[in-house]
């Protein structure tokens, strides 16, 4: 995977590093657009 490649090089307390910093983010949640019907004639 993508990230193995990303993590070879590194220890233990450098992934547990990471690990924390990632996990204190704060998380960003983006408002959903509502749903829409389709029209009778789409993709026609």
């Amino acid at each position: 995977t993508v990230m193995h490649h990303h993590a070879k090089g590194l220890t233990i307390d450098e992934i547990n590093l990471l690990a924390t910093y990632f996990a204190h983010q704060k998380r960003i949640t983006h408002a959903v657009p509502k749903s829409e019907q389709l029209k009778e004639y789409h993709g026609r």
